[in-house]
């Protein structure tokens, strides 16, 4: 695994395996919450996102967390790897308000840009609620379509995640 893109809902612990697996595979890190947002919950714009992306895909080794459907296409045609946390729905919600239960409200995350405390707002809310109704369709989806020897490694619990690292440190 040279190239690998990781996705899932909001929760599922996406930054959190790309760190681990960076430092495995000694691969650079690459946040996409980070390409797409400035200080102040400013968003880059779509032109700007796909030019820090390009540049991104350009290198020949990295690890991509993040969702974002518009780029989702670049990535995964780039990938030699794709890891979907396709975790219960119960476990990523429940990280998303432990998030603010351990005092991250009005922090910002070491995934995110600077000055992008993390919120809990209704928008976002929404989405993490109906993230396995609306967007694991369109993810599926795309993964039916990934070029012919990328590796998709579907990942459903806490203990395959583990599981899966544990394998890599062998």
């Amino acid at each position: 695994m040279q190239r690998v893109c990781v996705i899932g809902p909001c929760g599922a612990g996406k930054s959190t395996l790309a760190l681990q697996l960076g430092e495995r595979l000694g691969l650079p890190v690459v946040h996409m919450d980070r390409l797409n947002w400035r200080a102040g919950w400013v968003e880059v714009g779509r032109e700007e996102l796909v030019r820090q992306l390009e540049e991104v895909l350009e290198q020949p080794r990295w690890i991509i967390d993040g969702n974002y459907g518009g780029t989702m296409g670049m990535r995964l045609s780039q990938a030699d790897a794709v890891i979907f946390l396709d975790l219960p729905r119960w476990v990523y919600r429940w990280r998303v308000v432990k998030r603010l239960l351990q005092g991250w409200a009005g922090r910002t995350r070491p995934d995110m840009t600077e000055g992008c405390p993390e919120r809990l707002d209704r928008e976002f809310l929404v989405y993490v609620w109906r993230f396995h109704r609306d967007a694991r369709p369109r993810i599926f989806e795309r993964l039916a379509e990934l070029p012919e020897g990328v590796e998709l490694i579907t990942l459903r619990s806490r203990r395959e995640v583990a599981g899966f690292l544990e394998r890599l440190s062998d």
